[in-house]
C-alpha cells in the first residue's frame, strides 16, 4: 500500500478533489522519442543468423507480410487497455526508414476470429477534424447529455456500485465518423456491443444487430461472433453512423461495450494466403509479422491454445519455404509455440509494444537500435513439453501438485529443452565471459543475513556498442530433491563499447539461496556453486559461496 500511495503522490492523484484526472493528460510529445527507445530496448533478439540488422544499401524490395505488419496488437485486453494519443504502425515507420525500397505488403492471414476495429488513422471525427470518432449520449427524447472525441472503436464503459458505467439518463449513444476515401470495393464491416445496434453508410441503414443475452462480464470479455455485412465501397468518403441502445450487463460491475469492425480487403481467405506467399517469393527478403491480440490475451479467460490463432502457423511455413530470407517478428505477450522458428534467419519477440512500438521495430530491424530484452518466461517446443499442462480446479480445487518446478524450473527438473530458455536474448554484437570470482567475505555475508557480491570479467568482443545480462543460477543443496535443479540467485547489466572490458558486480540475493520453513527463511549451512552466464541453460563459469 505505501508503494501505491507514493506512486499516488508522484503523479499528483492526492491533489485537491478539483485536480484534474491523470488519465486525461497525454504523455508530453518530448517524451516519445524515451517511449521509442525504452521500446526497443524490451524486445528479445531470439534468433540471427547474420541477416539482421537489415542492410540500407542494395536491398530494392521487401515483402511486409502478416496480420501483425497491417494491424498489430499494441496492448492486451481488458485492463490493459488505454486509448493511446497517438499509434506508430510498422508499415509507415519501415517505409520511412528506407524511403528507396519498394515495399508490398499483405496481411497473408488473420490473427482474430472477428473483424479488427476500425482503424482510427483512416478516418475523421466530422466535429473537431481530428482522427477518430464524435460520440454521444443522448436521452429518450433524442437529446445530447454528453459529447467526447473518441480515438478507438472498441470502447466500453464499467460502473460499480454508486458509480453508473453511462451518465444518468443515458438511453442510446450515437457514434459518428467519415471513412476517408476507402479503397473501391468490397468492404466488410461488423458489429459487436451489449444491446441493439445499428450502423448506417452515407444515411442507409446496412447492418442490424443484437447481442446475446450474457451472463456476466466474463462471457462478454470472451467475445461471441460479431455481426457482419459486406458492401461495396466506391472510393469517396463515407458518413459512418452508428447507434447502440445499450443493455447493461450486471455482474459484481456493470458493463457496456461497442465495437465497430471493418475489413477493407476484397480477396478471399485463400486468395489472401496465395498472395502474399506470391509476393514472398518475388521479394529480396520478407518481414513477416505475428501474432496474438486481445481475443486471445486478456483477463477473466485462458488461451485454450499455445498456437498462434488462424493460419498463421502455415503462413509462416509457406512464406519460410518461398523465400529463406524471412525475419519473423512476433506481436504477443505470452509464450507460443513456433514449429517453423528454426527455419527463420531471425526472430525477434517484440510484445505488444505500444503507441511507439512501429518506429522501434523499424529502429531495430535497421540497426539503429540493439534489442535489449531477455526473457522472463521458458519457451516450449511442444505444447507437452510445458512442466504445467494445465490449472484447472477439480472439483473446486487446484491442487499445484508442481510446488517449486513452474517455468524454467520445471524444465530443468524434467530434463526438457525449451526452444528458447529463461533469460536468453541476443543483441548485435558478440561477448566473452572471461572469469568469475567470488568476494573473499561472501559467505560470511550471507551467514550474517546480507547478500553476497561475485565479479565477473566480461569483454565485447564483436564490433559495435551493446548491452548484456549477467545472470547467476545456485545448484541447489545436496538431498532436497523439493527444490529445482538451479535457481536464479542474481543478475546484473552491462554496456561496453566494442573492445571494451569490465569487471561487473552481481549482488547474489540471500533469498534466493534460503529456503522457507516454519520458522521463515533458512540458509543451508553448505556452500553453494553459482553458474554464470547470458541465459540459464548457457552457463559457462562457476563459482562457490
Amino acid at each position: 500500500m505505501l508503494r501505491l500511495l507514493r506512486l499516488a503522490t508522484r503523479v499528483g492523484a492526492l491533489d485537491s478533489p478539483a485536480a484534474k484526472s491523470v488519465g486525461s493528460v497525454p504523455p508530453p510529445v518530448e517524451l516519445r522519442p524515451e517511449l521509442r527507445e525504452l521500446t526497443a530496448r524490451s524486445f528479445i533478439l531470439l534468433q540471427n543468423d547474420g541477416i539482421l540488422p537489415l542492410r540500407r544499401e542494395g536491398l530494392r524490395r521487401i515483402a511486409l507480410i502478416g496480420p501483425a505488419a497491417v494491424a498489430p496488437a499494441y496492448q492486451g485486453g481488458g485492463s490493459a487497455s488505454l486509448t493511446a494519443t497517438a499509434l506508430s504502425c510498422p508499415e509507415a515507420a519501415l517505409r520511412a526508414a528506407l524511403p528507396g525500397v519498394d515495399f508490398t505488403v499483405h496481411r497473408g492471414a488473420r490473427s482474430r476470429a472477428n473483424l479488427e476495429p476500425l482503424a482510427v488513422e483512416a478516418t475523421l471525427d466530422p466535429v473537431t477534424g481530428r482522427p477518430g470518432s464524435h460520440l454521444e449520449f443522448l436521452d429518450s427524447d433524442g437529446k445530447v447529455i454528453l459529447a467526447e472525441h473518441r480515438h478507438s472503436y472498441s470502447l466500453s464503459w464499467m460502473g460499480f456500485p454508486g458509480v453508473p458505467s453511462l451518465p444518468p439518463g443515458a438511453t442510446t449513444l450515437r457514434l459518428r465518423t467519415v471513412l476517408k476515401a476507402p479503397w473501391p470495393g468490397r468492404h466488410t464491416f461488423s458489429l459487436y456491443g451489449t444491446g441493439r445496434m445499428e450502423l448506417s453508410l452515407d444515411g442507409t441503414v446496412v447492418l442490424r444487430a443484437a447481442s446475446e443475452s450474457r451472463d456476466g462480464i466474463e462471457d462478454v470479455m470472451r467475445r461471441a461472433a460479431d455481426h457482419p455485412t459486406t458492401v461495396d465501397l466506391d472510393g469517396t468518403d463515407v458518413s459512418v453512423e452508428l447507434l447502440l441502445h445499450p443493455a447493461v450487463v450486471a455482474s459484481d460491475v456493470e458493463f457496456v461495450q461497442l465495437t465497430l469492425g471493418h475489413d477493407p480487403s476484397p480477396l478471399t481467405a485463400d486468395e489472401e494466403f496465395a498472395a502474399a506467399v506470391s509476393a514472398a517469393r518475388e521479394a529480396e527478403a520478407v518481414v513477416l509479422m505475428l501474432g496474438t491480440s486481445d481475443e486471445v490475451e486478456s483477463e477473466t479467460f485462458d488461451r485454450p491454445t499455445l498456437f498462434l490463432p488462424g493460419r498463421q502457423d502455415e503462413l509462416a511455413a509457406a512464406v519460410i519455404e518461398a523465400n529463406p530470407n524471412t525475419v519473423v517478428v512476433v506481436n504477443a505477450s505470452s509464450p507460443v509455440l513456433m514449429p517453423w522458428a528454426e527455419r527463420a534467419r531471425a526472430l525477434l519477440w517484440t510484445f505488444f509494444g505500444g503507441q511507439e512500438y512501429g518506429d522501434a521495430v523499424a529502429d531495430v530491424l535497421y540497426g539503429d537500435a540493439e534489442p535489449g530484452g531477455r526473457l522472463t518466461m521458458t519457451f516450449p517446443r511442444t505444447a507437452e513439453d510445458a512442466p504445467v499442462p494445465d490449472a484447472v480446479p477439480s472439483e473446486g480445487r487446484l491442487h499445484y501438485a508442481e510446488g517449486l518446478l513452474v517455468g524454467y524450473r520445471g524444465y530443468d527438473a524434467a530434463g526438457n529443452d525449451p526452444l528458447f530458455a529463461f533469460g536468453h536474448g541476443l543483441g548485435y554484437t558478440h561477448w566473452d565471459l572471461v572469469s568469475a570470482t567470488a568476494a573473499p567475505d561472501a559467505r560470511a555475508s550471507l551467514t550474517g543475513g546480507e547478500d553476497a557480491v561475485i565479479t565477473v570479467r566480461i569483454r565485447n568482443s564483436g564490433d559495435r556498442r551493446g548491452r548484456q545480462v549477467i545472470q547467476a543460477y545456485a545448484d541447489r543443496v545436496d538431498g532436497d530433491e523439493q527444490a529445482p535443479p538451479r535457481q536464479l540467485a542474481g543478475f546484473a547489466t552491462v554496456e561496453l563499447d566494442a573492445g571494451a572490458e569490465a569487471d561487473v558486480e552481481v549482488r547474489i540475493s540471500r533469498r534466493a539461496l534460503s529456503r522457507y520453513t516454519d520458522a521463515g527463511w533458512e540458509l543451508p549451512d553448505a556452500p553453494r556453486s553459482l553458474h554464470i552466464g547470458p541465459s540459464s541453460r548457457e552457463l559457462p563459469l562457476t563459482v562457490t559461496v
